[in-house]
């Protein structure tokens, strides 16, 4: 009885250990953008996220629900499963687990953005971001400055902007992403090697979409976990299929591109001119004609956007710091600029620290997050 008594105390205090050390994530803030650190299998890291961010998914489910587009559950899900990818579908599984939500709510939340894109096409259909890069020549140091505006409907400044750090525990780069609670596409991310990813509609560059392949913003996630510079993420972007158009923008300590990513055509890298690269909607490279209005809607159009970020790039006199490209991004469109009321959130990247400083909702004061200190823990 007492060999048996031993037994159950050692089973109870290795149960115990383990509920101890076990990582649930933590959650922190930098201003009102917030920060969770999330650890272990992507199960692990899914139940992490929910339990952290109960509330706030909880917000843009019920933010959605108020769209109107009717397939937006469907864009990014596949099928009966929320992405088809086994690694994101156990995040999803494990984000379920921690909310109590169940999986079709939180594939309706992750599509918020779907959700209203009828909305967006009635208020301008050209705003959907725009990049200016700075490198080289350009800048004080030579390094690499990557700025993302991040354009959509005024009214998603009422959910949750979270930065979530991966900390992945099958051996792939962690990675840092920027984006609403409950949406776990990538958009705006950098990882561990300092790698920045964004991605931008290429809407006039082409309609063609093909739902029977992945949809872009799931593909990146594979670029990020294993690609550690610009050339890695081209040869892996070179190898997906595209599933509608896209300007994906990569930047790396010492480069920037833009990687015009066509569901229908060949895909091709524009490199910039001396250190300076603009984006915005529509593909640049030269030959590609773009869908009737693209260049309409004045000031605040795909071309009107990526040429003024261009020309103001390009007109610098002497060689840009981070303050330069705020300074930059600040500019309305009405002013030369490619800044609007649909601005939601900027991004300036700086790879060579592995940081990002992030102006949110139009605060005074940009945000400094330093991803290397977040990487390491």
């Amino acid at each position: 009885m007492k060999t048996i008594r031993n037994v159950f105390a050692v089973v109870f205090l290795v149960i115990l250990i383990q509920g101890c050390v076990s990582n649930t994530g933590n959650q922190t803030a930098c201003g009102d953008i917030k920060i969770v650190s999330l650890h272990g299998s992507w199960l692990e890291m899914g139940r992490q996220y929910g339990k952290l961010l109960k509330n706030e998914l909880r917000r843009t489910y019920e933010f959605s629900k108020a769209g109107t587009f009717a397939d937006a559950d469907k864009f990014f899900a596949s099928g009966d499963k929320p992405t088809g990818i086994r690694f994101l579908d156990e995040f999803f599984l494990g984000v379920s687990q921690g909310t109590g939500m169940t999986i079709p709510e939180l594939i309706r939340a992750n599509a918020v953005e779907v959700a209203y894109a009828d909305q967006l096409s009635k208020l301008l259909a050209a705003s959907k971001c725009s990049t200016l890069a700075l490198w080289g020549q350009r800048t004080t140091n030579g390094n690499t400055l990557y700025g993302r505006n991040y354009d959509w409907l005024p009214s998603f400044r009422k959910l949750d902007l979270v930065l979530t750090v991966f900390h992945p525990d099958d051996g792939c780069n962690s990675v840092a992403m920027l984006n609403f609670a409950g949406c776990f596409y990538l958009t705006s991310a950098m990882n561990s090697s300092g790698l920045f990813v964004e991605l931008n509609s290429g809407m006039f560059s082409g309609n063609a979409y093909y739902a029977n392949r992945y949809p872009n913003a799931w593909m990146l996630w594979f670029v990020l976990l294993n690609s550690n510079d610009i050339p890695d993420a081209c040869r892996m972007l070179e190898t997906f299929k595209a599933a509608g158009n896209y300007v994906i923008g990569l930047a790396d300590s010492q480069n920037a591109i833009a990687y015009e990513w066509s569901a229908d055509k060949n895909s091709a890298i524009v490199k910039g001119n001396n250190g300076v690269l603009a984006t915005a909607n529509h593909f640049c490279r030269k030959g590609w004609t773009n869908l009737p209005g693209a260049s309409q809607g004045g000031c605040i159009s795909s071309i009107s956007r990526q040429q003024a970020l261009q020309r103001l790039g390009g007109a610098l006199k002497a060689p840009a710091t981070v303050k330069t490209l705020e300074n930059i991004l600040a500019v309305p469109t009405g002013q030369g600029g490619a800044k609007w009321k649909g601005t939601l959130f900027q991004v300036i990247a700086v790879p060579s620290e592995i940081e990002l400083i992030v102006n949110h909702s139009d605060q005074p004061v940009w945000q400094i997050i330093p991803l290397k200190q977040y990487f390491s823990e």
